[in-house]
């Protein structure tokens, strides 16, 4: 694994997405997620924009994510990323947003039970306050290298 932090990025590193059943922000109903998908999926978060909130456009995008993996243990993709806007920066360190969510386009079925997803893919990573996956968390806030 090769990437760039200049001296001066954060690097943060936690859980993008857990194996359950969430509602986005765009959804109604929700979406159950299964291991086997999140582990399929896990490749499209690499490289993608670190954002505030989803919000879109050029001017949103506060980092990059630099790494991706599926954690078959804890059913989980993580995820690290470099944070490189000095507004976001200080959120991180005050304790002030300690949470992600992922946007992105996810391809589902209805069963008896409700959606499931199948397929999809990621177009970025947001730090939020409020994620509708509630385990998907910063657990490590570092100075680049």
């Amino acid at each position: 694994l090769v990437y760039y932090a200049e001296g001066n990025d954060l690097i943060i590193e936690g859980i993008a997405l857990q194996a359950g059943s969430y509602t986005g922000q765009s959804q109604t109903t929700p979406i159950l997620y299964e291991g086997d998908v999140l582990q399929k999926i896990t490749p499209t978060l690499l490289n993608k924009p670190l954002r505030l909130d989803h919000l879109q456009g050029v001017a949103d995008i506060v980092g990059k994510v630099i790494h991706a993996s599926y954690d078959s243990v804890k059913k989980a993709i993580l995820f690290k990323a470099k944070v490189f806007d000095e507004k976001a920066k200080r959120l991180l360190k005050e304790g002030l947003v300690k949470a992600v969510s992922v946007g992105g386009h996810i391809d589902a079925i209805m069963g008896s039970n409700g959606r499931t997803a199948r397929d999809g893919s990621f177009d970025e990573l947001s730090l939020t306050e409020k994620p509708a996956c509630k385990t998907c968390v910063i657990t490590k806030i570092s100075e680049g290298i």
